[in-house]
């Protein structure tokens, strides 16, 4: 995120400390369908909402992966904020359109990484 000098360190920071539960958790609240994830790890869809829905533990070969995945796809979509903040004709949709992303971010971080 342009505007926020800190975002991006915070970013790493929060993706390197969580687990492959929360790394998973954190995609999906992106936005990222199952079967994308899925293909890209190279397992089952099936394998996945088993993941999420902690029925199956993730195995510790796919950590690497969803960290480095999920890191991409959170500077990805802040990129993709930072694009759509920067349409907005008024200070207050611009203020609207950030939030919205930060709010995402902020939900996982404090429901997964701090509960």
């Amino acid at each position: 995120m342009a505007d926020d000098a800190g975002a991006a360190p915070t970013f790493l920071d929060s993706v390197r400390v969580a687990t492959p539960l929360q790394l998973l958790q954190l995609m999906h609240r992106l936005g990222i369908p199952g079967r994308v994830i899925a293909r890209q790890l190279g397992v089952t869809p099936a394998a996945i909402s088993m993941w999420l829905n902690t029925k199956r533990p993730i195995p510790t070969v796919y950590t690497s992966r969803l960290r480095i995945w999920a890191q991409d796809a959170l500077d990805k979509a802040a990129e993709r904020n930072d694009e759509e903040v920067a349409k907005q004709p008024t200070d207050e949709l611009q203020r609207l359109a950030r939030a919205e992303f930060t709010t995402i971010y902020t939900r996982w971080k404090t429901e997964g990484l701090y509960e």
